[in-house]
């Protein structure tokens, strides 16, 4: 076999030249091997990062959307409560000027109304 590989190369190899060779080949192969593993967990624990990333702002997003909703539903219901409260207010200002006695106007009840806020 030697023979045969000196005979194609042109000169004569030595027979630890071949095994020198064959161990530089198996070395790069496993070195070959090794990096490319190294790169395909890289790249598998890039996905994972961005996956998680993505994840999070979705359930982010989520929470906005309740937060808003919520927001809104609060804005509504305090909206009434001033509307309810400020019918409260005008019903008991007539109230008040319509008794005899009372000698107060609109503008004494809101003065006390913004005192009392």
């Amino acid at each position: 076999m030697i023979k045969f590989i000196s005979g194609l190369i042109g000169f004569a190899v030595p027979s630890w030249g071949l095994a020198a060779a064959a161990l530089v080949f198996g070395i790069s192969v496993l070195g070959g091997a090794y990096f490319k593993g190294r790169t395909d967990a890289n790249a598998n624990c890039n996905a994972a990062s961005l996956q998680l990333k993505i994840d999070i702002l979705e359930r982010d997003a989520e929470i906005i959307k309740r937060a808003a909703k919520f927001e809104e539903e609060a804005a509504a219901e305090i909206a009434g409560e001033t509307e309810r409260l400020e019918k409260e207010r005008a019903d008991y200002a007539a109230t008040l000027q319509q008794r005899p006695a009372c000698a107060l106007d609109a503008g004494d009840i809101d003065a006390d109304a913004r005192r009392l806020r």
